[in-house]
């Protein structure tokens, strides 16, 4: 995840399942965002498809952590 931010439009995630099939998503938007200001809506509301959203911290390094989140939405790639 350390390198989430690098992540670009159209660019290909492959999830290996229990099962052990794969399913490929591409990622639609990354986004860096202040922890405080946490798009709680966009990353857990409802969404009438399967989608993916990876979660990792960024920023400069706090006291507390780091300030910031990124956030990579990927939606189902054929």
């Amino acid at each position: 995840f350390r390198h989430l931010a690098r992540l670009r439009r159209g660019d290909r995630i492959e999830v290996r399942l229990e099962n052990g099939t794969t399913v490929a998503f591409a990622v639609s938007t990354v986004r860096t965002v202040a922890r405080a200001d946490f798009p709680a809506d966009d990353v857990y509301g409802d969404v009438d498809r399967p989608e993916l959203r990876l979660i990792t911290c960024g920023g400069p390094r706090t006291a507390d952590g780091y300030r910031d989140n990124v956030i990579a939405f990927a939606a189902p790639s054929p």
